[in-house]
């Protein structure tokens, strides 16, 4: 067994992961990732906001499959993980905030053609 493996569980946060059989990635369930040829380390939070930041990401998609995972076991992620999991996360706010856009476009559009009709019926009917 090799120092650096023998002295995994005493690796600073700081640190990025080689292969582990004890960990795996908290978003992809995996031990190891390829991006293109390259293989993608597993990386331990470089801070205490990073579980706090994926923890709020999980309460605003609903996600119940990451918050028991932040409860029950070391968080450790590839990099592109945690990335495609912010991404998700923006994607999720900006259609809601494009939804919302366009049901008060169509309160205006309604709210128009009811002043149009309104003019219609009561100024040119009535000449």
């Amino acid at each position: 067994m090799s120092q650096n493996s023998a002295n995994f569980d005493m690796m600073p946060p700081t640190s990025t992961a080689s292969t582990s059989s004890i960990f795996s990635c908290l978003f992809f369930d995996h031990k190891q990732k390829r991006s293109g040829k390259k293989l993608q380390n597993l990386v331990f939070p470089q801070s205490e906001t990073v579980p706090l930041q994926i923890k709020n990401i999980a309460i605003n998609l609903g996600d119940s499959l990451i918050l028991p995972k932040l409860e029950s076991q070391t968080i450790v992620y590839h990099q592109s993980c945690y990335a495609a999991y912010q991404s998700k996360e923006k994607r999720s706010i900006e259609e809601s905030t494009k939804s919302s856009y366009a049901k008060y476009r169509q309160l205006h559009k309604l709210a128009f053609q009811s002043i149009l009709a309104f003019i219609t019926t009561e100024i040119y009917n009535r000449k």
